[in-house]
Parts: C-alpha cells; structure tokens; sequence
C-alpha cells in the first residue's frame, strides 16, 4: 500500500502555514499511534488550521497495520 500524506505544514516561522505551537504535537501524535499500528484520532478542523495533508490516508493507514505482539 501506498500512502501519500503531509504532517503539519506549521513547524516553524519559514513553513507555509507560519508557526503553530500545535504543530509539533499533533504530528508526533500521528506518528506514534501509526507506530502502535492504530488510527490516529485526527480532528479535520485541526488538521485544516495545521495544514495537514491526507488527514484521511494517514487513518486509512494506521487501520492496515498489524499491532504489534504485547
């Protein structure tokens, strides 16, 4: 499979969507549910004001993997 998608386009003063303090966490947050092989709860508001690309394609991802053993 893949997957096509941006994390927040806010990370810092030079990115397009300008610095947001939200930024960070939110794609940290999409990268460890994804690690934990889970949908990453992403908010389509959250993500429109982060300018997140493929909020959708990220959960359609962390639904396709395979949790790992515990």
């Amino acid at each position: 499979m893949l997957v096509m998608a941006d994390g927040s386009a806010c990370l810092t003063e030079k990115s397009p969507g300008y610095l947001d303090p939200r930024a960070k966490p939110y794609d940290r947050a999409i990268v460890e549910a994804l690690a934990r092989a889970e949908v990453p709860a992403l908010d389509p508001g959250e993500a429109a004001e982060l300018w997140v690309a493929g909020r959708a394609a990220l959960q359609v991802l962390g639904g396709c993997g395979e949790r790992p053993a515990r």
